[in-house]
């Protein structure tokens, strides 16, 4: 699960080019790290084992890091921010699940809130917020490709949570 981390490192190289920039992902990097540490850790308690998808998203990981940077920084802060996007969709979707089927693990859903939440104020304050209404009004290519990576990121979680 390392490779999440590892994708943030190749954003960085590409497009940091203010301290904003590099505080933004030192930032995301450091909390991606604790969230990856945190999950490994309670692998082995919950009887819980990577998907059989993890190198499928490491390979679909590296293809949007090689599209980002033919992109540009501009569509690189979309990709980035659709895929973010997607994630806490899916962690949303993952709250209802336990929700509906009564499950009370409080520690996990805690922990899964916490995550859900530090990723939602890392882009509110972080200046690298997206206008995705106003690229929709305007129409713009920006914001099919930000629907097309957040669909596909979300679905990507939803077939290795299946699997």
């Amino acid at each position: 699960m390392k490779s999440v981390t590892e994708k943030v490192d190749f954003y960085t190289n590409a497009y940091t080019t203010t301290t904003q920039d590099q505080q933004f992902v030192d930032e995301l990097r450091t909390i991606e790290d604790r969230h990856i540490i945190s999950v490994e850790d309670e692998m082995p308690d919950r009887r819980v084992r990577p998907s059989l998808l993890t190198p499928v998203g490491d390979a679909l990981g590296l293809v949007q890091s090689a599209a980002t940077l033919i992109l540009g920084k501009q569509y690189a802060n979309i990709v980035f921010q659709a895929a973010e996007k997607g994630i806490q969709d899916e962690i949303d979707e993952q709250l209802r699940i336990l929700n509906e089927r009564g499950i009370k693990e409080e520690e996990v859903r805690k922990q899964i809130i916490e995550m859900r939440d530090q990723s939602y104020e890392m882009f509110e304050k972080s200046g690298n917020k997206v206008d995705v209404e106003g690229m929709k009004k305007r129409g713009e290519i920006g914001y099919y490709l930000y629907l097309l990576g957040t669909y596909s990121t979300t679905a990507a979680m939803r077939i290795g949570r299946k699997l």
